[in-house]
């Protein structure tokens, strides 16, 4: 069985290679009493959950002028006669809006 000695290579190697790692270890500098150290700890807050609730706001959709005599139209000059009606300043005539949901 050729295949069979190939988890033992590996293994090998990685011992060998976690004994090179602790041979550069152990020349590190050992810690002092002069040496500061400084310990930061952090304080994380809890994860906050927003929920927004959309309600589609509806609005009427007034024409830019009148169909009949061409008047011009301001919204704050209508006359409304209903939710989506109104009059028209110019010749009185009953205009139809459209609802728009934005």
């Amino acid at each position: 069985m050729v295949v069979g000695w190939i988890p033992f290579a590996m293994a090998g190697a990685g011992i060998l290679m976690l004994v090179g790692i602790l041979k550069r270890m152990g020349g590190a500098r050992p810690v002092q009493d002069s040496d500061s150290i400084q310990i930061v700890s952090y304080q994380f807050e809890e994860r906050q959950t927003r929920t927004f609730d959309y309600h589609p706001t509806s609005s009427p959709d007034i024409p830019k002028f009148c169909p009949k005599c061409e008047t011009v139209f301001e919204y704050e000059q209508l006359q409304w006669t209903g939710p989506l009606k109104f009059l028209c300043p110019g010749c009185s005539t009953t205009i139809l809006a459209e609802k728009r949901e934005y």
